[in-house]
């Protein structure tokens, strides 16, 4: 589902939880938290069919158009870096809407982490091969790797089981395993 409408699902729900959420100063006293369960790195990606759009620094970016999802815990991020919403930061409702955007060369640049990038293009019948990784988005101290967030209503007794589970699966086998369905690997 779409990122907001799960967001708001998982406040709703009593008893619910959203994988996978960056955590960030301003929503951890939103959640109980469960992990990290990884953390990677966020790039702007352009399509390789693109030789007009030419990436060298962080600053380069935003010379271009950016599209993301309204909302996204990275907006803050890329407006400290110059985009501004309506100019060369388009926000949508869903990140269905930006990608068939990018793809039809309508937007220039798009963000992904390294390990959901694959999946974001693969339902549009794009590949790894058909977009250039561009430079690194830095982050900020407030922002923090990807966890399970727990409705605040479950109780600490049940996260806190949740969290030996995951413990003992880290130290059992390599979570390489469960990432790989969401990464291009």
């Amino acid at each position: 589902m779409p990122w907001k409408r799960a967001a708001m699902l998982v406040h709703k729900k009593p008893y619910s939880a959203i994988f996978s959420m960056a955590q960030h100063t301003n929503r951890i006293p939103l959640f109980n938290w469960l992990g990290p369960l990884t953390t990677a790195r966020t790039y702007f990606y352009k399509l390789k069919s693109r030789p007009d759009v030419t990436v060298n620094t962080l600053n380069d970016t935003t010379l271009y158009s950016l599209g993301m999802v309204r909302g996204d815990i990275y907006q803050s991020l890329v407006k400290k870096i110059g985009f501004v919403n309506g100019q060369n930061l388009m926000t949508f409702g869903e990140e269905q809407q930006y990608i068939q955007l990018f793809i039809n060369n309508k937007i220039d640049l798009i963000l992904g982490s390294e390990h959901v990038i694959y999946n974001q293009l693969k339902p549009y019948n794009v590949s790894l091969l058909d977009v250039e990784q561009l430079t690194e988005l830095p982050v900020s101290n407030d922002l923090k790797d990807n966890y399970l967030a727990f409705n605040k209503a479950v109780p600490k007794h049940i996260v806190e089981r949740f969290q030996r589970a995951f413990k003992v699966l880290k130290q059992e086998r390599s979570l390489d395993s469960f990432i790989a369905p969401y990464s291009n690997n």
